[in-house]
């Protein structure tokens, strides 16, 4: 009777995530900020390669490597000069470009999660802390992406076997086993960022979070179940958008993602701290 009441309640509790305040339009629009900014700079980016890749000449390599060496015209070796620099001048610009797309990416992610949390927790901005949380999201890149790679390399393992049997059953089981892991690195990001905003300590966050999990375990594993529930139904819910032309299709899908999140950041907290 216990259990039941127990379940009731964390179901209820999840049902009452829905009933949405304020601070929920706040989030998205502090989510928002950072697609605003960084969408346009991965768009531009591109282009701005395929500006410079305009100004060197694809053929002039193989005109003068079909031509006799020793009639090579002081012309043909001056545009070969021209075009090395051209190529040495396009690669110090591609190099040092996703250097700073990645670092400018990375300043206004932690700002628009640091704004989420701080919102969420009603703290004030402090630029230390704001500095620290680089650092915490940069160390949860290289962990994830280490577990990314061991986990695709399991993925295969398991989906091999199972593609000789039947390719739609192996494709459910892909889906279902991404849809897991991804929801799993979602939720527990989240529970390193509601650490770090409460004691912003850089490792501290990542081992109060396994002190959370361990400790409230009972409490997360069914809210996760839930929030697994809830994208499923948001992905059928994204399906009808296909009625719609494809230029509106990625904006509806993109406010779909950040309302979407910025309820689980809200419930995740519930969850947490039980209002």
């Amino acid at each position: 009777m216990k259990k039941k009441n127990k379940f009731r309640d964390k179901w209820q509790l999840f049902l009452d995530s829905f009933r949405l305040k304020s601070s929920f339009l706040y989030i998205s629009l502090y989510d928002l900020l950072f697609y605003l900014i960084a969408v346009p700079l991965f768009i531009l980016f591109p282009l701005m390669l395929n500006k410079r890749l305009e100004g060197i000449d694809p053929d002039i390599l193989s005109r003068i490597s079909s031509a006799d060496l020793t009639s090579v015209t002081a012309t043909q070796t001056q545009e070969l000069e021209l075009a090395v620099k051209s190529m040495q001048s396009f690669f110090t610009f591609f190099i040092l470009g996703v250097i700073l797309l990645f670092i400018v990416s990375l300043l206004v992610f932690t700002l628009s999660r640091t704004l989420i949390w701080n919102h969420l927790f009603k703290k004030k901005f402090d630029w230390k802390n704001y500095l620290k949380f680089n650092a915490v999201n940069i160390i949860l890149s290289a962990a994830i992406l280490i577990i990314v790679f061991i986990s695709l390399r399991l993925r295969t393992l398991i989906l091999m076997p199972l593609v000789s049997v039947s390719v739609l059953f192996a494709f459910i089981v892909s889906s279902l086993l991404f849809l897991l892991t991804f929801m799993a690195f979602n939720y527990i990001i989240n529970l390193v960022y509601l650490n770090y905003t409460q004691k912003p300590k850089i490792f501290g966050s990542i081992k109060e979070t396994y002190k959370l999990i361990k400790n409230k375990f009972s409490d997360i594993y069914p809210s996760y179940l839930f929030i697994v529930f809830a994208s499923i139904i948001i992905s059928f819910i994204s399906q009808l958008f296909w009625l719609i032309p494809f230029a509106v299709q990625r904006y509806l899908n993109l406010a779909l993602v950040i309302l979407f999140a910025a309820w689980m950041r809200i419930y995740i907290k519930r969850v947490v701290y039980g209002k």
